[in-house]
């Protein structure tokens, strides 16, 4: 189920980034926040000259303003047209809707999470009225109100391995995002939230460590108009800062053994950079050193610890490559 939910995952991620080049990006708002991302991240910045690279689908070249679709949407229960003389009607509305967004800043948002024993499927869904977070079998079946959070609209999904699911909510159409987390026994707490919302915060798909321990979010409490990474312990909500800089950096996904956290730093919508932070010496290392604009945006890892990222290296067309850091 392991390799299942991987692929799964990753074709989620690839559909919602060909699929959203045209949406709009807002910059972060609010002011700053003192917490403990206010101070400088463990470790420095070391390049690594000569990572390899290994082109796997070469079938994904596609021009950089074309769009493909993403994943089908869930639909509710409607009539099945059975042969040619029936009346066609217009089709049910979808359950979940794409999130609208530049997905060169936000990567690996997601408004469905698979649940650790592959047999659950929760999405955010505002089908009547503000989104809250449900749930449905994958066999099928109804779907069904898991829980909400007052007086906002959920945006993101997150479900750790060990059985926690993480949500993103906002109010008032603000886009300060705030997370949130049902813990296993269905109590749900504030888990990175900000006074007055004044902090935004994001959570990507795979936001969870591989033991559940540790969550990657997004979080421009050190400067309103930057996005920095920072790593919160799953139980005390401890913050420790990863990644920071004049720069808006977004969480990928963590390497299968729990090692490294890949982040991509976005320096316009035609130009990014991945990075590899290793949880353990906080040491962070750039890994798409290049010259002039490189789309590169992280796509998960492959089970022997290679980076897979959407690029355009050596190419006018986006690709799927792996990046080997050894």
């Amino acid at each position: 189920m392991r390799d299942g939910r991987s692929e799964f995952g990753l074709l989620l991620h690839i559909g919602f980034y060909l699929s959203c080049e045209g949406g709009v990006c807002r910059r972060a708002a609010g002011t700053p926040y003192e917490e403990d991302t206010g101070r400088a991240p463990e470790g420095d910045v070391r390049h690594v000259p000569h990572v390899r690279w290994h082109r796997l689908v070469p079938s994904l070249e596609l021009p950089h303003h074309h769009g493909i679709s993403s994943v089908p949407v869930l639909q509710q229960k409607g009539r099945k047209v059975t042969d040619n003389t029936t009346k066609i009607t217009a089709p049910p509305p979808p359950i979940v809707y794409p999130p609208y967004h530049t997905v060169r800043r936000y990567s690996g948002t997601s408004q469905v999470a698979l649940s650790p024993d592959g047999r659950t499927l929760a999405v955010a869904s505002r089908k009547d009225g503000p989104a809250v977070v449900c749930e449905v079998s994958v066999d099928g079946g109804e779907l069904r109100r898991a829980f909400d959070i007052e007086g906002a609209s959920v945006h993101g999904l997150s479900w750790s391995q060990s059985g926690e699911l993480y949500c993103t909510a906002h109010r008032g159409g603000t886009e300060r995002w705030q997370v949130y987390v049902r813990r296993k026994d269905g109590r749900v707490e504030d888990f990175a939230v900000s006074e007055g919302d004044r902090v935004q915060h994001h959570l990507s798909r795979a936001a969870a460590s591989p033991d559940g321990q540790r969550v990657a979010i997004g979080t421009n409490a050190r400067e309103p108009a930057d996005v920095d990474i920072a790593i919160v312990d799953a139980r005390s909500k401890a913050q420790r800062l990863a990644v920071s800089g004049p720069a808006w950096h977004v969480a990928g996904s963590w390497s299968p053994d729990g090692r490294w956290l890949a982040v991509m730093r976005v320096t316009q919508n035609t130009d990014q950079d991945l990075l590899a932070v290793e949880d353990e010496s906080g040491e962070v290392i750039e890994v798409t050193t290049h010259q002039g604009e490189m789309q590169n945006v992280p796509a998960g890892w492959l089970a022997d610890g290679r980076m897979l990222a959407i690029t355009d290296h050596g190419s006018e067309f986006l690709h799927l490559e792996a990046l080997d850091l050894r």
